[in-house]
């Protein structure tokens, strides 16, 4: 059962910001369609950074069985990322279309308003590009470090084409769990976060207070149109979704910190 995600979205403009961050107070997530009313420069320079980044030989990583927090270009079961720390500066030869978009007022305000005012903002920039088929771009988890994403659709997701999913109302219990495992392990990789699908319906009933399939019933499935701007706390469970044959998604996602993260 997918719910409708009519009810955390908006048309952007730049007066929406106190209403998107109710929202995100509310639901943990916001969609502002519009922000990029045409993706067609942006997209060119996602590209254009992915083919200097191949070409330039820089190291690869698995992550079939491993992923990090370093820059650089990395390979995934579904296609590849590129991850650029301090966007607004890194970026702003290259891809000024790209690092303007987060370094928009909207993207401060919401940082500061739901993390603090001391939050770090935009902190790096990830572009992702997947290729289907797959079920799903990444299981339901919740983020190892808690953050800020700002999600950007370079391409139409539809059902089938990676759209950004959410279970409703986990961020709670999520942000519970992740502090459990910090003090369990002390170990960014040995963080169990994959709870789906590594934890059995007895333990997810005790911290969610459901088993998998009835969590899964509270799933929001964020389709909009490619220059839409998802919005959402990391503590909620969340996942790419099912990307069908023929399809590739490309997404720009930026992050944002409670205090200083470097």
């Amino acid at each position: 059962m997918m719910i409708n995600h009519q009810g955390i979205t908006l048309r952007f403009s730049e007066e929406v910001s106190g209403r998107a961050l109710e929202m995100l107070r509310l639901h943990g997530a916001v969609i502002l369609r519009d922000f990029v009313p045409d993706v067609s420069e942006a997209d060119a320079e996602f590209e254009a950074l992915m083919r200097a980044a191949h070409a330039s030989g820089a190291p690869q990583l698995d992550l079939h069985h491993d992923k990090n927090l370093a820059d650089g270009l990395a390979m995934t079961k579904s296609g590849d990322h590129l991850k650029i720390k301090n966007p607004g500066a890194n970026l702003r030869a290259d891809a000024p279309e790209l690092a303007g978009i987060f370094a928009r007022p909207i993207v401060r305000s919401l940082s500061e308003g739901y993390l603090g005012a001391d939050a770090s903002v935009a902190q790096h920039l990830v572009l992702t590009r997947d290729t289907g088929p797959i079920d799903s771009i990444v299981a339901f988890h919740f983020d190892e470090v808690r953050s800020l994403k700002f999600f950007l659709y370079l391409t139409e997701p539809g059902e089938d084409g990676g759209p950004f999913q959410f279970i409703r109302g986990t961020s709670e219990a999520s942000r519970k769990v992740r502090e459990m495992e910090w003090n369990r392990v002390d170990d960014y990789g040995k963080i169990v976060n994959r709870v789906i699908e590594q934890r059995s319906d007895g333990w997810l009933y005790t911290f969610y207070g459901a088993t998998a399939p009835v969590l899964q019933l509270d799933t929001v499935s964020c389709v909009a149109p490619k220059g839409s701007l998802v919005v959402f706390d990391t503590d909620l469970l969340h996942r790419g979704g099912p990307l069908a044959e023929g399809r590739q998604r490309r997404v720009a996602r930026a992050a944002s910190y409670a205090g200083h993260f470097a």
